[in-house]
């Protein structure tokens, strides 16, 4: 059958609706930035400098919100003048907490619309922060808590992007 101009591509049944194609979407989309450092860890100060970079793209010119982890707590800590910089509400954990401490910080995350930042060391994260999240940035190489990942992203697509010091694999 020849379409018209103006006849919808519904007409013609080229458009799927999101749940038919759901299964043929990634569940997560890699990206690896290379900065300064050694033995796979980042240089502080050129993690944190490309974090800025991130956030003001992400959160300030887009609105999102965002997960940012490290392994280690000197590089958690070192992340929250770059939101204070931006202007940025975040909250900020490194160590893990009890059910009753994490329901209440996951209920002034959703309660707060400034608090677009969520610091935490990669054992510490709510899951349900990352369920409220589709960006993780992680600063200072793969992440090593991906199960709890992969039972918190639910259906949604995460943009998972990684930093690694330079000459490492």
């Amino acid at each position: 059958m020849k379409r018209k101009p103006g006849d919808s591509a519904d007409s013609a049944g080229l458009r799927r609706r999101a749940e038919e194609v759901a299964s043929e979407l990634p569940r997560a989309i890699e990206s690896t930035v290379r900065v300064p450092g050694a033995a796979r860890r980042p240089e502080p100060a050129a993690a944190t400098a490309e974090l800025h970079y991130l956030l003001r793209e992400l959160v300030k010119a887009n609105g999102h919100r965002v997960v940012v982890l490290a392994r280690h707590a000197d590089l958690v800590c070192a992340a929250a003048p770059v939101c204070e910089r931006l202007r940025v509400g975040y909250a900020c954990l490194w160590k893990a907490l009890s059910p009753a401490d994490e329901r209440e910080i996951m209920r002034q995350f959703q309660l707060r619309p400034d608090l677009r930042v969520f610091l935490a060391t990669d054992d510490a994260v709510p899951q349900a922060v990352l369920r409220a999240t589709r960006y993780r940035v992680c600063l200072d190489g793969p992440w090593r808590a991906r199960a709890q990942e992969k039972r918190a992203a639910g259906d949604g697509l995460v943009q998972r992007i990684q930093m690694i010091a330079r000459g490492s694999r």
